[in-house]
């Protein structure tokens, strides 16, 4: 897998509860992501990237998955991970 869009993986948390944009917005503790792939990792067709929990709730909206997949892109060729570490200060 080359990149996972965590920008987006963080406004898609706040429309299922595991995020607030409000102070007072409540947070659902059943609610977020099981991601089963790192950045590197070598996929094969059909395995699950995450998983969407939404608790008791029903989805914010249609199609929720398809969001959370759109987030993962993966490429035919091998990628190394992205270092842990950008510089040391």
């Amino acid at each position: 897998m080359r990149s996972i869009s965590t920008e987006k993986m963080g406004f898609l948390s706040i429309d299922i509860g595991c995020g607030r944009r409000r102070r007072e917005d409540e947070i659902d503790p059943a609610a977020g992501f099981l991601v089963e792939k790192n950045v590197g990792d070598r996929v094969e067709p059909g395995e699950t990237l995450a998983w969407l929990c939404l608790g008791d709730r029903e989805p914010p909206r249609p199609n929720m998955e398809r969001e959370l997949g759109a987030l993962f892109r993966v490429v035919d060729t091998k990628h190394d991970p992205p270092p842990l570490a950008i510089e040391k200060l």
